[in-house]
């Protein structure tokens, strides 16, 4: 019998309403913060990168960790990390977020995907990127947001705007 323990996934953050808190000062070292934390959580982070009002995460799960305590770990862990850094710097996490599974395959297409923020959002907003992505997911099942209970929220019921 063959154990699959290779499961990818690109995770989304959002900011709480949008707001652009994830400051252009701070952003390398929270960056490197969330890597060295999912590391201790035994997660592997394989690219991660951040936008003013999102982060993207492109991870090898941890087949003992669901998905929502990892989202956890990282949202619990860079909120702090950003009051550590200052009083005035604050960051609040939006419930909503988006976990693609990502093949085998997909993985270089996708990490260069996320470490190319800064380029796409040139002239894409992050509803722009999300629809995108979306239809280019190849999925057998309709693919919305999942809330922090694991909930699945079609994309008729949210906005990003």
């Amino acid at each position: 019998m063959q154990i699959i323990d290779r499961i990818y996934v690109h995770l989304i953050l959002r900011v709480q309403n949008g707001q652009p808190d994830i400051l252009p000062q701070w952003q390398n070292i929270m960056i490197e913060f969330i890597r060295s934390h999912m590391k201790h959580h035994e997660q592997t982070p394989i690219e991660i990168n951040a936008h003013r009002d999102h982060l993207h995460v492109l991870a090898r799960l941890n087949v003992n960790t669901p998905v929502e305590e990892m989202i956890a770990m990282i949202k619990t862990g860079s909120k702090h990390f950003a009051q550590f850094q200052s009083e005035a710097c604050s960051i609040a996490w939006s419930d909503e977020y988006i976990c693609l599974s990502v093949g085998g395959f997909e993985l270089e297409d996708v990490a260069r995907h996320v470490r190319k923020q800064d380029q796409i959002h040139e002239h894409k907003t992050l509803s722009q990127e999300i629809s995108d992505l979306l239809d280019q997911t190849e999925a057998d099942v309709p693919i919305g947001l999942l809330n922090e209970c694991g909930f699945l929220i079609s994309p008729q019921d949210y906005s990003l705007n």
